[in-house]
């Protein structure tokens, strides 16, 4: 809560992304312990007193989830405390001790930092659940869990449009989509060596010049059109209003001639690696159903289906 007419201290949540400098009467309210948080000095601004804000830390549950409210209530009043007071400590470190502590505040704060902007803690205890249960049950369910993350990711997104914080839906879509075509060139290999007992070299004879055609230039026009459109521009920065430009500003090839290139490209691609007969019969269902929600998703960015403001959804 800001306290006074601060203008040089500005607050960033860069997997909003947004900034705020905080005056008399604003008030910031995020989860402390999750949302990535900084502050940054303007170095063109000054200030004419201190900086002063209130911290108001609070903690919300439901009636019936009393117990475990409680319980976070406690343990985050004592990890406040107790790292505020670490801090507070290493500020201006004295001696081999102060200073390695200081330093392990800083390499820790970057580590947290850097998994939360990248990988998500959220998504961690995601994968680590599919992880065991994978383990003890079935391998098919971290293939099935993490394959398909991004396609509802996408059509979730495209259709609701706000409230999107815009750096965690592309740093989701971007780890889930890692992981679903690693899986896919893994699940290839493992059924063109027959289980990984023969060489890879046996690939010569398993893949044809058709299929090989297909994945290169499938992902190649993929990746081409993602370098037309910019990064944002692929992930629904216009329609998310992060990109500042016409819908159909890219009227380079493939744009023009293919409808849809950036889907319809990775469907080829996707058919390519689908025409190899030993991988049809190890997992016949996987690239089905990805082509399917590839499909899904292009129809609904065909005739623009999304859920306007008014409650009311909008087709074009």
């Amino acid at each position: 809560i800001g306290l006074d007419e601060n203008e040089a201290i500005t607050t960033k949540f860069p997997m909003v992304p947004c900034e705020n400098a905080a005056k008399t009467g604003d008030v910031l309210a995020f989860d402390f312990h999750r949302e990535v948080h900084y502050i940054q000095k303007n170095p063109d601004i000054e200030n004419k007193d201190f900086r002063i804000v209130l911290k108001v830390h609070h903690c919300f549950y439901p009636a019936w989830a009393a117990p475990f409210g409680k319980l976070l209530h406690y343990l985050s009043f004592r990890y406040n405390k107790a790292f505020r007071s670490l801090f507070l400590y290493t500020i201006n470190p004295d001696g081999a001790w102060n200073k390695f502590v200081a330093w392990n505040v800083v390499f820790w704060t970057k580590v947290v930092n850097w998994s939360e902007e990248n990988i998500g803690y959220s998504n961690i205890g995601y994968l680590v659940c599919l992880g065991l249960a994978a383990a003890v049950v079935d391998w098919r369910i971290f293939l099935v869990g993490t394959s398909f993350v991004h396609y509802i990711r996408y059509i979730n997104t495209y259709y609701h449009r706000e409230g999107v914080a815009y750096n965690v839906f592309k740093r989701d879509v971007f780890l889930f989509k890692i992981l679903a075509v690693s899986q896919l060139v893994l699940h290839y290999f493992y059924a063109a060596t027959s289980g990984f007992t023969q060489p890879v070299s046996v690939l010569g004879e398993q893949v044809g010049p058709v299929d090989l055609a297909m994945v290169l230039g499938g992902y190649g026009l993929s990746i081409y059109t993602t370098y037309q459109l910019g990064v944002d521009g692929t992930y629904f920065g216009i329609e998310l209003g992060f990109v500042k430009a016409q819908k159909n500003y890219v009227q380079k090839f493939p744009y023009g001639v293919i409808p849809h290139p950036m889907i319809l490209s990775q469907c080829v691609a996707l058919c390519g690696l689908y025409k190899n007969a030993l991988f049809r019969a190890h997992l016949p269902w996987l690239v089905p159903i990805h082509v399917c929600l590839y499909l899904i998703h292009m129809v609904q960015e065909h005739f623009d289906i999304y859920k306007s403001k008014g409650l009311k959804t909008k087709a074009v």
